[in-house]
C-alpha cells in the first residue's frame, strides 16, 4: 500500500487477495459506518449464503 501504514484491516484484506483498489475503497465504506460481509467456502456455498442475505438488499460486489 503506498502512502505509508496499512490498517489491521487493509493488510488483512490484502493478504487473502483483495486488490489494492479494492481494500482502500472497503476501508473508506467502513470508515463511513458501512459494513463488510466476507462469504468463503465452494461456488455454490457462497451462492447460498448470499441468496440467504437478499431479504437485506445488500449491494454484491466481487473483488475478482
Amino acid at each position: 500500500m503506498a502512502g505509508g501504514t496499512i490498517s489491521a484491516l487493509a493488510g488483512a484484506l490484502a493478504s487473502i487477495g483483495i486488490s489494492e483498489n479494492s481494500v482502500l475503497d472497503y476501508e473508506t465504506e467502513i470508515k463511513a459506518g458501512k459494513f463488510l460481509l466476507l462469504a468463503h467456502g465452494t461456488a455454490a456455498e457462497v451462492a447460498r449464503a448470499v441468496k440467504s442475505w437478499a431479504w437485506a438488499r445488500l449491494p454484491q460486489r466481487s473483488p475478482w
